[in-house]
């Protein structure tokens, strides 16, 4: 049986979602999971607080901060382990010597490790394992060797997601949902001022809002004007609910809420500005019947096909975002079928599948060995850094 250990950045204090896990978490868990029935020993680390040794059923090794050197510690700690997976972390891979090295990928930017350390940390890196083509062909074009990734994509939790209760499409037809954090990276300002527009048109639209609502970074996006701020820079939720009646604020919730909510509600908005790794939200909302509508880009198009299983559109604006709505509600097409058609494409997405393919990758690489000489190379360009930031810890 091999020993797996899977690292997932989730600072804070997670204490109050370990019954239902929410972020960082999620990912990493179901895969956890799948791999156990395939002769598979796992555990997760995590920065993370906790007073909790174990997750659902999985071993948690909360270390409580993210430097370096306790990563070092947690790591030489937990014993002999067979195969080392890091979420987007090619840093924390130096460590690691006589057991599979793998890097999960769930950033859309250059992987972290690599502005302080350099790409010397590709070469310890064994496989990168990419959720999308997209997200494969981005780091390739930031430099990371080709033959070394995988492309597998994440799968689907379907006892949560599933188009079980459904509402009837009269009832579900102008309820639009918004998922993730309301920040300008995701384009929560562009989901709102479409809808906004939509609301003229039809007076009973509304809009269900679930995420985080951190400080809107006013030096880098101004915000427009239907966005409101209060005097710290965030979102002044009670003055948007009460300026426009439509919009609901329901903040972080869990995944079987926002499942109910999906079920009833005819269209998911994902106007982000950045290019998703996966486009997770939009597959969760295909599961439910729920219609996503976002631009074409990033990985958004490997799950949409426009007209087929949701809509994409471009440039990323308002005005464009709710001339596709409107196209979608007033051409004429069948949504119902388009439906069925996106409940149909979800079920491709399981993460039994996802575990095989992390099964069979594991099997194809070795243990790296402290004889590689390609490794001491890279190691040893990278000595001199890690002893400097070590120092400083």
């Amino acid at each position: 049986m091999k020993k797996v250990l899977i690292f997932a950045n989730m600072p804070g204090d997670i204490s109050w979602q370990l019954e239902t896990p929410l972020g960082g978490l999620r990912a990493p868990l179901c895969l956890a999971h799948a791999l156990q029935p395939l002769g598979f020993e796992v555990a997760i680390a995590t920065n993370c607080i906790s007073h909790k040794n174990e997750i659902l059923g999985v071993p948690l090794l909360a270390v409580g901060d993210d430097k370096l050197c306790t990563w070092r510690k947690c790591l030489e700690g937990a014993g002999k382990i067979d195969v080392l997976i890091t979420l987007s972390r090619l840093d924390l891979l130096q460590f690691g010597l006589g057991f599979r090295q793998i890097c999960w990928n769930h950033n859309p930017s250059v992987l972290f490790g690599v502005p302080e350390f350099g790409r010397p940390l590709y070469f310890v890196t064994q496989k990168l394992v990419c959720p999308s083509q997209s997200s494969a062909q981005h780091q390739c074009k930031w430099g990371f060797p080709g033959n070394k990734i995988e492309v597998i994509p994440n799968g689907l939790d379907h006892s949560i997601f599933h188009s079980r209760q459904m509402a009837p499409e009269e009832d579900r037809l102008l309820r639009f949902v918004f998922i993730g954090s309301c920040s300008p990276w995701k384009g929560f300002d562009i989901a709102l001022d479409a809808f906004l527009k939509i609301q003229k048109k039809y007076p009973s639209a509304t809009l269900k809002v679930f995420g985080d609502s951190p400080p809107w970074p006013v030096e880098r996006y101004a915000p427009p004007m239907n966005l409101v701020l209060n005097q710290e820079g965030n979102i002044d939720w009670e003055r948007i609910q009460d300026q426009y009646p439509g919009v609901f604020y329901r903040g972080l919730c869990y995944p079987h809420e926002i499942s109910s909510e999906l079920r009833q509600s005819g269209f998911l908005l994902c106007p982000s500005r950045h290019e998703e790794t996966f486009a997770l939200a939009p597959l969760e909302a295909q599961a439910c019947g729920c219609i996503p509508i976002a631009p074409c880009h990033g990985a958004y198009p490997e799950r949409i096909e426009s007209g087929v299983t949701g809509f994409t559109y471009l440039p990323n604006s308002p005005e464009i975002l709710a001339n596709t709505i409107c196209a979608a509600l007033e051409s004429g097409i069948s949504l119902e079928q388009i439906r069925a058609t996106c409940i149909a494409k979800s079920q491709n997405f399981t993460w039994g599948e996802t575990a095989n393919s992390f099964a069979n990758l594991i099997d194809s690489i070795p243990p790296l060995r402290r004889s590689s000489a390609q490794l001491f190379r890279a190691v040893s360009g990278l000595k001199k850094v890690t002893s400097q930031i070590l120092a400083k810890q």
